[in-house]
């Protein structure tokens, strides 16, 4: 399969019309660079306790406590302090703009081939007709939600986001 490492890059004022179509610009935007994402910190609204700012992550972001306890599963520490995120703010219109943006990681990234295993990027990322048809509707610069709702309905998912 012919793959595209070319990715719209996020930008600082970049609108999206919800939050869903902001995360999954970014989770999008990560796969094709080959690193994964979290949704990190979160504001509300002190009136409606909607949700109104929003930070996404590499998933390498921080570091993990170290839990001391004799029965613990110990596993491999995959965090590694890593900067690079996009911040997002609900605007009173109801839409998102993304107000901070970090590009660079303190770790090396992944390959097209090894981005499908990070977590962020699930059932749907892994299934390369459905990776196609993502490519060909990005190039097209088909909205976020309309590509998400392609891929969802011929794949039987209900999110292509973890």
């Amino acid at each position: 399969m012919h793959y595209s490492n070319s990715a719209k890059i996020p930008y600082i004022n970049q609108e999206f019309d919800s939050f869903d179509d902001a995360y999954n610009f970014y989770n999008l935007y990560a796969l094709k660079k080959g690193f994964g994402t979290r949704k990190s910190s979160s504001n509300k609204s002190a009136v409606t306790r909607d949700v109104i700012f929003k930070r996404f992550v590499c998933d390498k972001e921080g570091f993990k406590k170290q839990d001391e306890r004799d029965n613990v599963r110990h596993r491999c520490n995959t965090r590694e302090g890593c900067m690079a995120l996009m911040e997002v703010r609900m605007k009173k219109h109801g839409k998102w703009i993304a107000t901070k943006f970090v590009e660079e990681h303190s770790h090396d990234l992944d390959t097209p081939r090894r981005a499908w295993k990070h977590r962020s990027h699930n059932v749907s990322h892994k299934n390369p007709v459905a990776m196609n048809l993502m490519d060909q509707f990005h190039s097209c610069e088909m909205g976020l939600s309309k590509i998400v709702k392609a891929i969802n309905a011929t794949s039987g998912s209900t999110s292509i986001t973890a």
